[in-house]
C-alpha cells in the first residue's frame, strides 16, 4: 500500500487499515497477525497443486528467474511469486453483497439496495442547529439526465456508498470532498 497520508489520505497507511482487513476476513487457509478468521468473507488460496499447465510453466520461469516462492503473501514483504487469494466457497464468490447482506439484513425497513446506478455526488454536511443534511445523488446506466432519472436519497442519518476500492475516491473527488489532485495519486499510486 502506498504511503497514502502524503496524498492528503492521513490515516490509511498499513498498520492503520490492517485491523479492519482482518475484520472482513475470514482466512480459511493461515492464521497469525496478518489474518482475520471471523470475518463475513472466506479468504482462501489456490495451492500449487491445483495450478494449471500455463500457472505452472510461469511458476517454473519465475523461480528460473531467482524468485522465491512465497507461500503467504501477506507474512512476507518480499519479491517473489505466490498462490492467488480469492474469495471463494464451495467453489463460488462470496462478494461483499453477499456476505454482509444476509437475507435478514435485506429485509430491513431503513435499507435500500440501489443495483446498476451510477453515484454522481455524495454530500455529508456537519449537523446544522436542527439536522443534518447528508445525500447522495445517483441515476440509473444508460438514462436520460434529467430530473425524472436522477435518484435522490436523503438521510438524517449517514447513507452508506458502496463502490470498488479504486471507484471510492472518484465519488468524493466529484462530490468536493477531495481535491481532483489526491483523487488522481490515489488512483495512480
Amino acid at each position: 500500500m502506498p504511503s497514502s497520508p502524503t496524498v492528503g489520505a492521513s490515516g490509511w497507511n498499513w498498520n492503520a487499515v490492517l485491523p479492519y482487513f482482518k475484520k472482513v476476513e475470514r482466512d480459511m487457509d493461515f492464521d497469525g497477525p496478518w489474518h482475520g478468521k471471523d470475518g463475513r468473507i472466506p479468504v482462501r488460496r489456490i495451492f500449487p497443486d491445483l495450478w494449471n499447465g500455463h500457472a505452472k510453466a510461469i511458476a517454473e520461469a519465475f523461480d528460473e528467474a531467482g524468485f522465491a516462492y512465497i507461500q503467504d503473501q501477506n507474512a512476507e514483504f518480499e519479491d517473489g511469486y505466490f498462490p492467488v487469494t480469492i474469495s471463494n466457497l464451495c467453489d463460488r464468490r462470496v462478494s461483499a453483497a453477499i456476505g454482509y447482506l444476509d437475507p435478514e439484513t435485506r429485509l430491513r425497513d431503513n435499507l435500500t439496495i440501489s443495483t446498476l446506478t451510477h453515484v454522481r455526488s455524495c454530500c455529508s454536511r456537519a449537523p446544522a442547529a436542527s439536522a443534518s443534511r447528508r445525500w447522495l445523488t445517483a441515476r440509473k446506466p444508460n438514462s436520460v439526465p434529467t430530473k425524472s432519472s436522477s435518484l435522490v436519497v436523503r438521510s438524517i442519518r449517514q447513507p452508506i456508498c458502496c463502490a470498488p476500492g479504486s471507484g471510492q475516491p472518484g465519488i468524493y473527488a466529484i462530490s468536493g470532498s477531495m481535491s481532483w489532485h489526491t483523487f488522481r495519486a490515489s488512483v495512480s499510486g
